[in-house]
């Protein structure tokens, strides 16, 4: 077998032990204090934040999470029941953080954070796209984290997978996840992954070596 590693995905994350959320924000980027500050104001008197831990109102959480990812840019979940049966499990052990915004008394945003061990995970987050004039998904994150922080033990707030430009500036901290490539060098699927494997490399490794280029000219 040959064994080729690969970067899989970066992973954003902050360091908050010990922190309070005004810690927090004060360290987040001037652009992004301001936004929060004025929309929490403004979210306080025209909208309304329910939190969802345990069973109770787990089933109508699990309904407005659905009706929302509908609604909003995202693509539908080829597998819908796996989210809700994690929801359903975590809520079970008392890890689950469903965050709902609403205005109107209709849902608008959500989040679904799992907790454990002072690590606070976001798994999924959509809002409604026609109350973008609200700013949804700026006031849930930052309701979420204000919750989180509030409650204790949080040691780390981690934006899970994906290099999206939002979450720099949430967090300042990056992991690089690593992948592994198993194949069977003497056989034939086995030597196509090992060569679209080491094509892929090339191709980043090029694009890394114009774009140092390009930025030194």
């Amino acid at each position: 077998m040959s064994v080729l590693p690969f970067d899989h995905f970066g992973n954003w994350y902050e360091p908050v032990e010990g922190r309070s959320f005004d810690d927090y924000l004060a360290v987040r980027p001037g652009s992004l204090r301001s936004t929060v500050r004025r929309k929490l104001r403004a979210a306080r008197q025209n909208t309304h934040f329910k939190l969802v831990t345990g069973d109770a109102d787990l089933q109508d959480g699990i309904d407005d999470f659905a009706a929302i990812y509908q609604k909003s840019w995202k693509q539908a979940e080829p597998f819908p029941e796996f989210t809700e049966n994690a929801m359903r499990a975590l809520a079970s052990a008392g890890l689950l953080r469903l965050g709902l915004l609403y205005a109107d008394e209709k849902p608008i945003a959500v989040q679904f954070w799992a907790v454990s061990g002072g690590h606070a995970q976001l798994h999924k987050l959509a809002h409604d796209e026609r109350a973008a004039a609200l700013s949804p998904g700026t006031i849930l994150t930052a309701l979420m984290i204000e919750s989180l922080l509030r409650e204790g033990g949080i040691k780390e707030l981690d934006f899970g997978r994906g290099d999206d430009p939002y979450k720099q500036l949430w967090t300042s901290h990056r992991r690089q996840r690593i992948g592994f490539i198993l194949a069977n060098r003497y056989r034939p699927a086995g030597i196509l992954a090992i060569g679209q494997a080491r094509l892929g490399s090339f191709k980043r490794a090029l694009r890394g070596a114009i774009q140092t280029q390009t930025e030194a000219i």
